[in-house]
């Protein structure tokens, strides 16, 4: 990693979160995004995207739900590595 993500994150409630996250390493590069150790996919609330090595979680409203753990996973040929951030929603 780079850039990893902050060790923690307050948000107010109804605010729009962005958490960032740059790596490096061989191609191909494949990055997944958990809260609580559950896979994230992309939904109403939420968009993932992986361009440039940055990967960035977005959620458009946080709400009390949103709270957690969230991990940023990147895994090539050599293995994989993490970095997470515990979000609180205020």
């Amino acid at each position: 990693f780079v850039q990893k993500l902050p060790a923690a994150k307050i948000i107010k409630m109804g605010e729009p979160l962005q958490l960032e996250c740059k790596v490096t390493g061989t191609a191909p590069l494949k990055i997944s995004w958990y809260k609580n150790d559950a896979v994230l996919s992309d939904g109403n609330n939420l968009r993932m995207t992986f361009d440039n090595s940055v990967g960035v979680l977005e959620i458009f409203k946080c709400s009390f739900e949103d709270n957690g753990v969230y991990t940023c996973e990147v895994q090539n040929d050599a293995g994989t590595k993490s970095c997470s951030t515990t979000l609180t929603v205020k």
